[in-house]
Protein backbone atom coordinates (compact mmCIF):
# COMPACT_ATOMS: atom_id res chain seq x y z
CA UNK A 1 0.00 0.00 0.00
CA UNK A 2 2.95 2.02 1.28
CA UNK A 3 4.29 1.75 -2.61
CA UNK A 4 1.46 2.25 -3.83
CA UNK A 5 0.61 5.84 -2.45
CA UNK A 6 4.22 6.67 -3.25
CA UNK A 7 3.97 5.52 -7.10
CA UNK A 8 0.60 8.15 -7.09
CA UNK A 9 2.68 11.23 -5.45
CA UNK A 10 5.33 10.49 -7.88
CA UNK A 11 2.72 10.55 -11.37
CA UNK A 12 0.45 13.37 -9.08
CA UNK A 13 4.14 15.43 -8.96
CA UNK A 14 4.70 14.49 -12.65
CA UNK A 15 1.68 15.99 -13.60
CA UNK A 16 1.52 19.39 -11.76
CA UNK A 17 5.47 20.21 -12.90
CA UNK A 18 4.18 19.45 -16.27
CA UNK A 19 1.21 21.68 -15.70
CA UNK A 20 3.54 24.23 -14.54
CA UNK A 21 5.82 24.14 -17.21
CA UNK A 22 2.63 24.77 -19.55
CA UNK A 23 1.80 27.65 -17.93
CA UNK A 24 4.81 29.38 -18.31
CA UNK A 25 4.95 28.63 -21.54
CA UNK A 26 1.64 30.55 -22.17
CA UNK A 27 2.40 32.68 -19.93
CA UNK A 28 5.88 33.85 -21.79
CA UNK A 29 3.38 33.60 -24.71
CA UNK A 30 1.49 36.13 -23.82
CA UNK A 31 4.15 38.45 -22.45
CA UNK A 32 5.92 38.15 -26.02
CA UNK A 33 2.28 39.04 -27.57
CA UNK A 34 1.79 42.13 -24.95
CA UNK A 35 4.97 43.83 -26.09
CA UNK A 36 4.51 42.87 -29.75
CA UNK A 37 1.46 44.85 -29.84
CA UNK A 38 3.09 47.78 -28.05
CA UNK A 39 6.31 47.70 -30.86
CA UNK A 40 4.33 47.06 -33.69
CA UNK A 41 2.52 50.49 -33.94
CA UNK A 42 5.98 51.84 -32.91
CA UNK A 43 7.44 50.58 -35.71
CA UNK A 44 4.69 51.23 -38.00
CA UNK A 45 5.05 54.82 -36.90
CA UNK A 46 8.63 54.61 -37.42
CA UNK A 47 8.34 53.18 -40.79
CA UNK A 48 5.75 55.75 -41.66
CA UNK A 49 2.69 53.53 -42.08
CA UNK A 50 0.28 55.64 -39.74
CA UNK A 51 -3.24 54.82 -38.95
CA UNK A 52 -5.08 57.90 -40.48
CA UNK A 53 -6.96 58.21 -37.55
CA UNK A 54 -7.61 56.79 -34.05
CA UNK A 55 -11.22 56.12 -34.85
CA UNK A 56 -11.64 52.59 -35.77
CA UNK A 57 -14.57 53.09 -37.83
CA UNK A 58 -12.88 55.75 -39.92
CA UNK A 59 -10.00 53.81 -40.60
CA UNK A 60 -12.12 51.02 -42.30
CA UNK A 61 -13.05 53.75 -44.57
CA UNK A 62 -10.19 56.34 -45.17
CA UNK A 63 -6.48 55.61 -45.08
CA UNK A 64 -4.99 59.01 -46.01
CA UNK A 65 -6.05 62.34 -46.21
CA UNK A 66 -4.51 65.34 -47.94
CA UNK A 67 -5.78 69.04 -47.44
CA UNK A 68 -4.59 71.46 -49.66
CA UNK A 69 -5.22 75.18 -47.92
CA UNK A 70 -6.44 74.86 -44.40
CA UNK A 71 -9.73 77.39 -43.82
CA UNK A 72 -9.61 79.79 -40.73
CA UNK A 73 -12.11 78.03 -38.48
CA UNK A 74 -10.53 74.29 -39.47
CA UNK A 75 -10.68 71.48 -36.94
CA UNK A 76 -8.81 68.68 -37.98
CA UNK A 77 -10.08 66.34 -35.50
CA UNK A 78 -13.56 66.68 -36.79
CA UNK A 79 -15.07 64.56 -40.42
CA UNK A 80 -19.14 64.13 -41.53
CA UNK A 81 -19.40 61.39 -44.03
CA UNK A 82 -22.40 61.72 -45.78
CA UNK A 83 -24.04 59.49 -48.50
CA UNK A 84 -27.90 59.80 -50.26
CA UNK A 85 -28.80 62.92 -48.14
CA UNK A 86 -31.86 64.36 -49.78
CA UNK A 87 -31.78 68.19 -50.03
CA UNK A 88 -34.67 69.88 -49.33
CA UNK A 89 -34.33 72.59 -51.79
CA UNK A 90 -33.62 70.62 -54.68
CA UNK A 91 -35.38 67.25 -54.12
CA UNK A 92 -31.95 65.70 -55.17
CA UNK A 93 -29.99 63.92 -52.99
CA UNK A 94 -26.06 64.47 -51.92
CA UNK A 95 -22.71 62.66 -51.23
CA UNK A 96 -20.11 63.82 -49.46
CA UNK A 97 -17.38 63.99 -47.28
CA UNK A 98 -16.12 66.83 -45.16
CA UNK A 99 -13.13 67.47 -43.22
CA UNK A 100 -13.15 69.47 -40.69
CA UNK A 101 -16.58 71.25 -38.06
CA UNK A 102 -19.77 72.25 -40.22
CA UNK A 103 -21.53 73.71 -37.74
CA UNK A 104 -18.63 76.44 -38.35
CA UNK A 105 -19.86 77.00 -41.65
CA UNK A 106 -17.46 77.03 -44.55
CA UNK A 107 -14.73 78.90 -43.22
CA UNK A 108 -14.43 75.26 -40.94
CA UNK A 109 -14.31 73.02 -43.37
CA UNK A 110 -13.36 71.65 -46.43
CA UNK A 111 -15.73 69.44 -48.99
CA UNK A 112 -13.28 66.43 -50.51
CA UNK A 113 -16.10 64.97 -52.17
CA UNK A 114 -19.48 66.52 -53.45
CA UNK A 115 -21.52 64.64 -55.98
CA UNK A 116 -25.94 65.54 -56.44
CA UNK A 117 -27.45 62.59 -57.92
CA UNK A 118 -31.24 62.29 -58.76
CA UNK A 119 -32.38 59.48 -57.15
CA UNK A 120 -31.40 58.04 -53.76
CA UNK A 121 -30.52 54.59 -55.71
CA UNK A 122 -28.48 56.70 -58.06
CA UNK A 123 -26.61 58.60 -55.07
CA UNK A 124 -26.19 55.12 -53.11
CA UNK A 125 -25.31 53.07 -55.60
CA UNK A 126 -22.04 55.87 -56.71
CA UNK A 127 -21.37 55.54 -53.35
CA UNK A 128 -20.03 52.25 -53.54
CA UNK A 129 -17.62 53.39 -56.47
CA UNK A 130 -15.50 55.62 -54.04
CA UNK A 131 -12.64 53.47 -53.81
CA UNK A 132 -8.89 54.44 -54.52
CA UNK A 133 -7.28 58.46 -54.35
CA UNK A 134 -10.32 60.95 -54.69
CA UNK A 135 -9.05 64.11 -55.69
CA UNK A 136 -10.84 67.42 -55.50
CA UNK A 137 -9.58 71.42 -55.80
CA UNK A 138 -9.04 71.76 -51.89
CA UNK A 139 -7.34 68.00 -51.06
CA UNK A 140 -7.25 64.72 -51.88
CA UNK A 141 -8.32 61.19 -49.97
CA UNK A 142 -7.28 57.58 -50.08
CA UNK A 143 -10.20 55.26 -49.54
CA UNK A 144 -12.83 52.41 -49.66
CA UNK A 145 -16.91 53.43 -49.46
CA UNK A 146 -17.53 50.06 -51.61
CA UNK A 147 -18.42 48.07 -48.50
CA UNK A 148 -20.00 50.64 -46.66
CA UNK A 149 -23.75 50.28 -45.73
CA UNK A 150 -26.52 51.81 -47.74
CA UNK A 151 -27.30 55.85 -47.00
CA UNK A 152 -23.97 55.54 -44.76
CA UNK A 153 -24.06 58.79 -42.77
CA UNK A 154 -21.93 59.71 -39.92
CA UNK A 155 -20.20 62.25 -37.92
CA UNK A 156 -16.69 61.44 -36.42
CA UNK A 157 -14.82 62.69 -33.71
CA UNK A 158 -10.54 61.46 -34.58
CA UNK A 159 -7.55 62.31 -33.98
CA UNK A 160 -5.49 63.20 -37.39
CA UNK A 161 -1.82 62.71 -37.57
CA UNK A 162 -1.02 65.34 -40.34
CA UNK A 163 -3.51 66.11 -43.07
CA UNK A 164 -1.74 68.86 -44.65
CA UNK A 165 1.50 67.42 -44.60
CA UNK A 166 2.25 65.43 -47.91
CA UNK A 167 4.96 63.48 -46.90
CA UNK A 168 2.63 61.68 -44.02
CA UNK A 169 0.51 60.48 -47.35
CA UNK A 170 2.92 58.41 -49.54
CA UNK A 171 0.29 57.00 -51.62
CA UNK A 172 -1.10 60.60 -52.11
CA UNK A 173 2.08 61.91 -52.43
CA UNK A 174 3.05 59.46 -55.14
CA UNK A 175 -0.46 60.06 -56.93
CA UNK A 176 0.25 63.77 -56.88
CA UNK A 177 3.81 62.95 -58.81
CA UNK A 178 2.31 60.66 -61.51
CA UNK A 179 -1.02 62.85 -62.16
CA UNK A 180 -0.57 66.29 -60.97
CA UNK A 181 2.12 68.53 -61.66
CA UNK A 182 3.44 68.52 -57.79
CA UNK A 183 6.30 70.99 -57.28
CA UNK A 184 8.48 69.18 -54.79
CA UNK A 185 10.95 71.70 -52.68
CA UNK A 186 14.37 70.15 -51.62
CA UNK A 187 17.27 71.98 -49.89
CA UNK A 188 20.43 70.78 -51.41
CA UNK A 189 23.91 70.95 -51.12
CA UNK A 190 26.31 70.03 -54.46
CA UNK A 191 29.26 69.49 -55.92
CA UNK A 192 30.74 72.03 -58.57
CA UNK A 193 30.86 70.46 -62.08
CA UNK A 194 34.20 70.91 -63.54
CA UNK A 195 36.16 74.38 -63.82
CA UNK A 196 36.41 76.93 -66.13
CA UNK A 197 33.55 76.76 -68.97
CA UNK A 198 34.74 79.12 -71.49
CA UNK A 199 35.98 81.28 -68.47
CA UNK A 200 38.71 81.76 -65.51
CA UNK A 201 37.60 80.35 -62.14
CA UNK A 202 33.93 79.59 -63.37
CA UNK A 203 32.35 76.93 -61.56
CA UNK A 204 29.07 74.89 -62.94
CA UNK A 205 26.13 73.74 -60.91
CA UNK A 206 23.72 71.01 -62.72
CA UNK A 207 20.73 73.10 -62.22
CA UNK A 208 19.66 76.66 -62.97
CA UNK A 209 18.40 78.39 -60.10
CA UNK A 210 14.98 80.21 -59.54
CA UNK A 211 16.41 82.63 -56.83
CA UNK A 212 19.71 83.78 -56.87
CA UNK A 213 19.45 85.23 -53.14
CA UNK A 214 18.89 81.88 -51.33
CA UNK A 215 21.98 80.61 -53.15
CA UNK A 216 24.53 80.02 -50.65
CA UNK A 217 27.98 79.27 -52.41
CA UNK A 218 31.11 77.24 -50.05
CA UNK A 219 34.58 77.35 -51.53
CA UNK A 220 38.02 75.59 -49.49
CA UNK A 221 34.83 74.55 -46.68
CA UNK A 222 33.90 78.14 -46.08
CA UNK A 223 30.98 80.06 -47.18
CA UNK A 224 32.00 82.97 -49.71
CA UNK A 225 30.82 86.58 -48.97
CA UNK A 226 28.45 87.30 -52.20
CA UNK A 227 30.49 90.64 -53.04
CA UNK A 228 33.88 87.95 -53.42
CA UNK A 229 31.43 86.28 -56.75
CA UNK A 230 28.93 86.83 -59.48
CA UNK A 231 26.57 84.19 -59.44
CA UNK A 232 24.21 83.54 -62.33
CA UNK A 233 20.67 82.00 -63.00
CA UNK A 234 21.95 79.26 -65.41
CA UNK A 235 23.82 77.52 -62.62
CA UNK A 236 27.31 79.14 -62.84
CA UNK A 237 29.38 81.17 -60.20
CA UNK A 238 32.40 83.70 -60.87
CA UNK A 239 34.90 84.34 -58.04
CA UNK A 240 36.26 87.69 -58.16
CA UNK A 241 39.16 88.11 -55.13
CA UNK A 242 41.30 86.00 -56.97
CA UNK A 243 41.58 83.41 -53.96
CA UNK A 244 43.45 79.92 -54.72
CA UNK A 245 40.54 77.08 -54.99
CA UNK A 246 41.51 73.64 -53.74
CA UNK A 247 40.71 71.31 -56.64
CA UNK A 248 36.88 70.05 -56.30
CA UNK A 249 36.09 72.36 -53.13
CA UNK A 250 33.31 74.57 -54.87
CA UNK A 251 29.70 73.53 -53.33
CA UNK A 252 26.23 75.55 -54.06
CA UNK A 253 23.45 75.27 -51.59
CA UNK A 254 19.91 76.15 -52.47
CA UNK A 255 16.50 75.25 -52.56
CA UNK A 256 15.63 73.42 -55.52
CA UNK A 257 11.96 73.51 -56.70
CA UNK A 258 11.52 70.34 -59.41
CA UNK A 259 7.89 70.19 -60.67
CA UNK A 260 6.64 67.26 -62.21
CA UNK A 261 4.47 66.69 -64.95
CA UNK A 262 2.06 64.36 -65.52
CA UNK A 263 2.76 61.33 -67.68
CA UNK A 264 0.50 61.35 -71.14
CA UNK A 265 0.04 59.07 -74.07
CA UNK A 266 -2.30 59.88 -77.70
CA UNK A 267 -2.07 56.90 -80.06
CA UNK A 268 -2.44 59.96 -82.60
CA UNK A 269 -5.61 57.50 -84.06
CA UNK A 270 -8.50 60.73 -84.54
CA UNK A 271 -7.07 63.64 -82.75
CA UNK A 272 -3.91 66.16 -82.14
CA UNK A 273 -5.74 68.94 -81.23
CA UNK A 274 -3.61 69.07 -78.01
CA UNK A 275 -0.96 69.49 -79.47
CA UNK A 276 0.76 72.64 -81.52
CA UNK A 277 0.48 72.89 -84.94
CA UNK A 278 3.07 74.52 -86.83
CA UNK A 279 2.84 73.89 -90.71
CA UNK A 280 4.10 76.04 -94.02
CA UNK A 281 4.87 75.14 -97.61
CA UNK A 282 1.69 74.50 -98.64
CA UNK A 283 -2.27 75.33 -98.37
CA UNK A 284 -3.75 74.44 -94.74
CA UNK A 285 -2.34 71.48 -92.87
CA UNK A 286 -0.62 68.43 -93.87
CA UNK A 287 -1.51 65.61 -92.19
CA UNK A 288 -4.86 63.10 -91.72
CA UNK A 289 -5.81 59.85 -89.77
CA UNK A 290 -5.58 57.21 -92.14
CA UNK A 291 -5.07 53.08 -92.25
CA UNK A 292 -2.31 51.57 -90.18
CA UNK A 293 -0.04 50.51 -93.73
CA UNK A 294 0.96 47.78 -91.87
CA UNK A 295 -2.45 46.28 -92.15
CA UNK A 296 -3.47 46.68 -88.31
CA UNK A 297 -7.31 47.45 -87.94
CA UNK A 298 -6.64 51.06 -86.82
CA UNK A 299 -5.91 54.34 -87.85
CA UNK A 300 -2.50 56.36 -87.72
CA UNK A 301 -0.95 59.66 -88.15
CA UNK A 302 -0.06 60.57 -91.95
CA UNK A 303 1.89 63.52 -92.51
CA UNK A 304 1.22 64.39 -96.12
CA UNK A 305 2.48 67.18 -98.85
CA UNK A 306 0.80 66.67 -102.45
CA UNK A 307 1.78 70.58 -103.82
CA UNK A 308 3.39 73.11 -102.34
CA UNK A 309 2.46 76.76 -103.05
CA UNK A 310 4.62 78.73 -105.27
CA UNK A 311 6.10 81.27 -102.78
CA UNK A 312 7.15 78.09 -100.22
CA UNK A 313 10.56 78.15 -99.17
CA UNK A 314 10.67 75.06 -97.20
CA UNK A 315 7.71 72.21 -96.40
CA UNK A 316 7.00 71.92 -93.16
CA UNK A 317 4.04 70.16 -90.84
CA UNK A 318 5.18 69.87 -87.23
CA UNK A 319 3.33 68.86 -83.89
CA UNK A 320 4.61 70.50 -80.59
CA UNK A 321 4.51 69.64 -76.91
CA UNK A 322 3.94 73.50 -76.29
CA UNK A 323 1.42 73.21 -73.16
CA UNK A 324 4.68 73.37 -70.70
CA UNK A 325 7.99 74.74 -70.35
CA UNK A 326 10.29 71.11 -69.32
CA UNK A 327 13.80 70.93 -68.89
CA UNK A 328 13.78 67.26 -68.42
CA UNK A 329 11.75 64.69 -70.82
CA UNK A 330 11.95 61.25 -71.61
CA UNK A 331 9.15 60.35 -74.52
CA UNK A 332 8.55 57.47 -76.79
CA UNK A 333 6.56 57.56 -80.35
CA UNK A 334 6.37 54.71 -83.54
CA UNK A 335 7.28 56.15 -86.83
CA UNK A 336 7.16 54.58 -90.50
CA UNK A 337 9.34 55.15 -93.43
CA UNK A 338 6.99 54.08 -96.54
CA UNK A 339 9.53 51.72 -98.85
CA UNK A 340 8.81 54.21 -102.11
CA UNK A 341 9.59 57.50 -100.13
CA UNK A 342 12.70 55.99 -99.33
CA UNK A 343 13.56 55.08 -103.30
CA UNK A 344 12.56 58.64 -103.75
CA UNK A 345 14.91 59.95 -101.33
CA UNK A 346 17.79 57.37 -102.61
CA UNK A 347 17.12 58.49 -105.85
CA UNK A 348 17.52 62.24 -105.18
CA UNK A 349 20.57 63.84 -107.14
CA UNK A 350 22.07 65.66 -103.80
CA UNK A 351 23.22 65.00 -100.45
CA UNK A 352 20.23 64.99 -98.00
CA UNK A 353 21.61 66.85 -95.17
CA UNK A 354 17.85 68.08 -93.99
CA UNK A 355 14.78 66.08 -93.66
CA UNK A 356 13.73 66.24 -89.64
CA UNK A 357 11.37 63.78 -88.22
CA UNK A 358 11.77 65.06 -84.17
CA UNK A 359 13.57 67.64 -82.33
CA UNK A 360 13.35 70.27 -79.40
CA UNK A 361 13.55 74.29 -79.36
CA UNK A 362 15.29 75.75 -76.47
CA UNK A 363 15.62 79.42 -75.42
CA UNK A 364 16.28 82.04 -72.74
CA UNK A 365 13.82 84.15 -71.60
CA UNK A 366 13.49 87.61 -72.80
CA UNK A 367 12.95 90.97 -70.77
CA UNK A 368 10.48 92.26 -73.79
CA UNK A 369 9.24 88.87 -75.14
CA UNK A 370 10.48 90.41 -78.47
CA UNK A 371 12.34 88.19 -80.71
CA UNK A 372 15.25 90.65 -81.06
CA UNK A 373 15.57 90.22 -76.78
CA UNK A 374 15.58 86.48 -76.90
CA UNK A 375 19.55 86.73 -76.82
CA UNK A 376 19.65 82.99 -76.73
CA UNK A 377 18.59 79.28 -77.25
CA UNK A 378 19.16 75.81 -78.78
CA UNK A 379 17.73 73.41 -80.94
CA UNK A 380 18.02 69.78 -81.43
CA UNK A 381 17.41 68.16 -84.50
CA UNK A 382 16.43 64.47 -85.14
CA UNK A 383 16.20 63.29 -88.82
CA UNK A 384 16.96 61.35 -91.67
CA UNK A 385 20.35 61.57 -93.83
CA UNK A 386 21.86 60.65 -97.21
CA UNK A 387 25.20 61.49 -96.40
CA UNK A 388 26.70 61.74 -100.10
CA UNK A 389 24.36 62.10 -103.68
CA UNK A 390 25.22 58.35 -104.07
CA UNK A 391 24.41 56.57 -100.99
CA UNK A 392 22.74 53.27 -100.62
CA UNK A 393 21.43 53.53 -97.80
CA UNK A 394 19.66 56.47 -95.05
CA UNK A 395 20.80 56.61 -91.66
CA UNK A 396 19.59 58.89 -88.51
CA UNK A 397 21.06 62.27 -88.16
CA UNK A 398 21.20 64.43 -84.87
CA UNK A 399 22.31 67.84 -85.08
CA UNK A 400 22.28 70.58 -81.56
CA UNK A 401 22.65 73.57 -82.57
CA UNK A 402 22.93 77.07 -80.69
CA UNK A 403 21.09 79.99 -81.41
CA UNK A 404 21.12 83.64 -80.36
CA UNK A 405 20.32 86.90 -82.07
CA UNK A 406 22.78 89.11 -83.23
CA UNK A 407 21.85 92.23 -81.27
CA UNK A 408 22.84 94.84 -84.06
CA UNK A 409 20.44 93.82 -86.34
CA UNK A 410 18.18 90.79 -84.70
CA UNK A 411 18.65 88.52 -86.86
CA UNK A 412 19.42 84.92 -86.01
CA UNK A 413 22.42 83.21 -85.97
CA UNK A 414 23.09 79.07 -85.61
CA UNK A 415 26.39 77.72 -84.27
CA UNK A 416 26.72 73.97 -84.97
CA UNK A 417 27.44 72.21 -81.84
CA UNK A 418 26.86 68.53 -82.48
CA UNK A 419 26.57 67.11 -85.66
CA UNK A 420 26.70 63.07 -85.72
CA UNK A 421 25.23 60.36 -88.16
CA UNK A 422 24.03 56.92 -86.89
CA UNK A 423 25.92 53.78 -87.36
CA UNK A 424 22.94 51.90 -88.37
CA UNK A 425 20.54 52.16 -91.17
CA UNK A 426 16.89 53.67 -91.40
CA UNK A 427 14.82 50.57 -91.59
CA UNK A 428 11.95 51.43 -94.10
CA UNK A 429 8.42 49.64 -94.17
CA UNK A 430 8.03 49.03 -90.61
CA UNK A 431 7.40 50.71 -87.69
CA UNK A 432 10.27 51.73 -85.79
CA UNK A 433 10.35 53.06 -81.86
CA UNK A 434 11.99 56.42 -81.30
CA UNK A 435 12.79 56.92 -77.48
CA UNK A 436 14.26 60.44 -76.54
CA UNK A 437 15.66 61.59 -73.36
CA UNK A 438 16.80 65.26 -72.74
CA UNK A 439 18.22 67.73 -70.46
CA UNK A 440 18.96 71.57 -70.87
CA UNK A 441 21.79 72.42 -68.90
CA UNK A 442 25.82 71.88 -68.98
CA UNK A 443 26.28 69.37 -69.03
CA UNK A 444 22.65 68.34 -70.95
CA UNK A 445 21.41 65.18 -72.32
CA UNK A 446 20.73 64.62 -75.94
CA UNK A 447 19.80 60.61 -76.17
CA UNK A 448 17.82 58.60 -78.73
CA UNK A 449 17.31 54.37 -78.79
CA UNK A 450 16.08 53.73 -81.94
CA UNK A 451 14.12 50.22 -82.08
CA UNK A 452 13.57 48.70 -84.98
CA UNK A 453 13.32 44.47 -86.30
CA UNK A 454 17.24 44.07 -85.61
CA UNK A 455 16.73 45.03 -81.92
CA UNK A 456 17.67 48.34 -79.79
CA UNK A 457 19.99 51.14 -81.42
CA UNK A 458 21.58 53.62 -78.83
CA UNK A 459 22.28 57.14 -80.46
CA UNK A 460 23.05 60.36 -78.71
CA UNK A 461 25.25 62.78 -78.34
CA UNK A 462 28.05 64.96 -76.19
CA UNK A 463 25.23 67.65 -75.27
CA UNK A 464 27.43 69.34 -73.03
CA UNK A 465 27.20 73.20 -73.94
CA UNK A 466 24.46 72.57 -76.16
CA UNK A 467 22.62 75.45 -74.43
CA UNK A 468 23.92 78.79 -74.68
CA UNK A 469 25.49 80.68 -72.41
CA UNK A 470 25.24 84.28 -72.25
CA UNK A 471 27.31 85.08 -69.56
CA UNK A 472 30.25 84.08 -71.25
CA UNK A 473 29.51 85.86 -74.19
CA UNK A 474 29.23 89.31 -73.04
CA UNK A 475 30.29 90.87 -75.66
CA UNK A 476 28.15 89.29 -78.05
CA UNK A 477 24.83 90.34 -76.13
CA UNK A 478 25.83 93.74 -75.08
CA UNK A 479 23.22 95.94 -73.44
CA UNK A 480 20.37 93.58 -74.45
CA UNK A 481 21.34 90.73 -71.67
CA UNK A 482 17.72 90.29 -70.80
CA UNK A 483 18.59 89.18 -67.36
CA UNK A 484 15.20 89.40 -65.79
CA UNK A 485 14.59 85.43 -66.44
CA UNK A 486 17.28 83.79 -67.86
CA UNK A 487 15.81 80.40 -67.85
CA UNK A 488 16.28 77.42 -70.26
CA UNK A 489 13.34 75.68 -71.20
CA UNK A 490 12.52 73.11 -73.96
CA UNK A 491 9.35 72.10 -75.95
CA UNK A 492 9.47 68.88 -77.61
CA UNK A 493 8.60 68.52 -81.48
CA UNK A 494 6.88 65.45 -80.89
CA UNK A 495 6.41 64.81 -84.60
CA UNK A 496 7.26 66.44 -87.80
CA UNK A 497 8.44 66.60 -91.82
CA UNK A 498 10.40 69.52 -92.42
CA UNK A 499 12.46 69.73 -94.74
CA UNK A 500 13.88 71.71 -98.52
CA UNK A 501 11.51 72.59 -100.87
CA UNK A 502 13.44 71.19 -103.14
CA UNK A 503 13.13 67.66 -101.94
CA UNK A 504 9.72 67.85 -101.00
CA UNK A 505 8.57 68.56 -104.73
CA UNK A 506 11.33 65.85 -105.53
CA UNK A 507 9.24 63.52 -104.18
CA UNK A 508 6.06 64.58 -105.14
CA UNK A 509 7.18 64.61 -108.66
CA UNK A 510 8.44 61.13 -108.17
CA UNK A 511 5.65 59.40 -106.18
CA UNK A 512 3.29 61.75 -106.20
CA UNK A 513 3.49 63.01 -102.45
CA UNK A 514 6.01 63.61 -99.59
CA UNK A 515 4.77 62.06 -96.56
CA UNK A 516 5.45 59.28 -93.77
CA UNK A 517 3.70 57.73 -90.61
CA UNK A 518 3.56 58.14 -86.66
CA UNK A 519 1.42 56.94 -83.62
CA UNK A 520 1.52 55.97 -79.85
CA UNK A 521 2.78 58.91 -78.40
CA UNK A 522 4.04 58.69 -75.13
CA UNK A 523 5.45 61.41 -72.76
CA UNK A 524 6.72 59.19 -70.08
CA UNK A 525 8.68 61.53 -67.53
CA UNK A 526 9.03 65.22 -67.66
CA UNK A 527 9.98 67.59 -65.39
CA UNK A 528 10.84 71.40 -64.69
CA UNK A 529 13.86 72.52 -62.64
CA UNK A 530 12.78 75.99 -62.77
CA UNK A 531 9.33 76.54 -61.02
CA UNK A 532 9.03 79.38 -59.17
CA UNK A 533 5.26 79.26 -57.38
CA UNK A 534 4.78 76.56 -54.81
CA UNK A 535 1.39 76.16 -55.29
Amino acid sequence: MFLGRYIDMFFIGKKIRRNSLLMQQVFTFLLFAIVLLCLFPLYAIQKGVKPYSDNKEVNRYIKEVYVRNVPENFDSQKITICFGLKSKKTGRYYNYIRIGDESKGPSGYVEILSHLYDTYQEAISASKTYKGIIESKVGLLKCDFSQVPDAYSKSFVCNYYDITNIDNSPDIKQYMRKNRMLIETTKVKTKALKKAINGKNTYQCEDQFADLSEVVIYRNGRRVKPENYTLFKQGKVQFNDCEKVVQGQVFFEYDRNVKHYKPYSNDLSCDVSEFQDVHNGAEGMMYSFVPDPTGEKRNVLMINCKSLLKEASNMRQQFSLAKYPLTYFKDRIKFFLPEDMKEAMLSYPKAITWFSIQGSWCNFGSSTGQKTDMYSGSANSFGISKPAPDSKELYFHLLCRRRHCDVNIGLENYDDLNDELSSFLVKAGEWITIEREWKVGNPGICNHTIIDSEGRHEFYVNAYNSVCDPENEPERYADRYAGTNPYNVCFPFICKLYTSKELAQYCIDMIGSCYLYYKDYELIEAENVNALNKE
